[in-house]
């Protein structure tokens, strides 16, 4: 996916789960040593975390992609 497209799909999708869930977005070109801790070797990649443990990452997603694994870790969490 272009990195446009996915900007603006992931801007998309914090403001549908404001409140829920936080979007934070990272330049790992520009901190090559957050990359590196956190296993990135492909853009996009997105990495939920639960109480400060990653518990699910996804390479590439798609918006649904996305959308389903939020999604899934917010009822699991709060169910």
């Amino acid at each position: 996916m272009e990195s446009r497209a996915f900007e603006e799909q992931f801007r998309s999708l914090s403001e549908d789960f404001r409140g829920r869930a936080k979007f934070i977005v990272s330049d790992i070109n520009a901190n090559h040593k957050l990359a590196k801790e956190q296993g990135i070797t492909k853009i996009p990649t997105i990495i939920v975390y639960l109480d400060g443990t990653a518990v699910a990452r996804v390479t590439n997603p798609t918006k649904r992609q996305v959308r389903e694994v939020v999604e899934y870790f917010w009822q699991r969490y709060n169910a």
